[in-house]
């Protein structure tokens, strides 16, 4: 039986693939170096109402010598038990993917989907309030480095408030996605801006339109900014340490807005 307020994760493991897996057409983890990745992430803001699908790529790192069953990538959707502790543990299994598929060929790059249909999804604006773009123009590129450019700049200078403003509406939706109060997450994220900003020496990596490529996914309702090559928008780098912020955007009520 689905629980009043399903909780839902992804579950990942991926060894010496570059990988990426996501929820209907929008990669949400990915290993970018081909080594291993090992996660086990909620993922109630990225489910939709009814037709959901999880899909997975992996192609094999260059510069290493192909060995056929060294590799393998593995990906589930699922409903956790609403009395476990600690690491979630799956109630209902609604979709999952492994590969290799014995006895196929082992071939990369390789992609893999498998659809799963979603009864009780949670309560969120964004698939309803984005509008759908066709094409990225330069202006809308430069508008998202702006902003991802604003979000770096006011964490560096310890304004931790104006930075949440930039991606409130982001954190409202994990509001509505696990069913808490209105700017339930203001403090922590605040918090955690501020302690950013304490660490010595930070600096802010420059982001600009040529050094960046946007990408359309969710049937053109949101938008991936990532610096080239493949690496995200927002990175602050002190003495000993690199945080980086991923920047998801969509058109909303025509302003792009970071949603994710």
């Amino acid at each position: 039986m689905i629980p009043d307020n399903p909780q839902y994760y992804l579950d990942v493991e991926s060894v010496g693939l570059i990988s990426s897996i996501g929820l209907n057409d929008v990669p949400i983890l990915q290993d970018r170096a081909g080594s291993r990745l090992r996660s086990v992430r909620p993922v109630n803001q990225w489910i939709r109402p009814g037709d959901n699908t999880l899909h997975v790529f992996g192609s094999w790192p260059k510069g290493v010598e192909f060995k056929p069953g060294k590799a393998l990538l593995s990906a589930s959707v699922f409903i956790a038990r609403p009395d476990g502790e600690g690491i979630p543990e799956p109630l209902i299994t609604l979709a999952k993917l492994a590969w290799p598929l014995e006895p196929a060929p082992e071939v990369y790059p390789m992609r893999l989907s498998i659809p799963f249909k979603v009864q009780l999804a949670p309560p969120l604006k964004l698939w309803t309030e984005a509008q759908k773009v066709e094409s990225i123009e330069k202006s809308d590129h430069s508008t998202m480095v702006r902003i991802a450019s604003e979000l770096a700049a006011a964490i560096a200078g310890s304004r931790a408030d104006a930075a949440f403003d930039l991606v409130k509406y982001r954190y409202d939706e994990e509001d509505r996605a696990y069913g808490k109060p209105q700017d339930h997450y203001r403090k922590t994220v605040v918090d955690q801006y501020d302690w950013i900003a304490s660490h010595p020496n930070l600096k802010v990596q420059p982001l600009t339109t040529d050094g960046s490529t946007v990408r359309l996914f969710g049937q053109g309702t949101i938008a991936l900014l990532e610096r080239d090559p493949s690496a995200e928008a927002v990175i602050l780098t002190s003495d000993a340490t690199r945080f980086r912020i991923g920047c998801y955007f969509s058109k909303i009520a025509g302003a792009w807005k970071i949603v994710r």
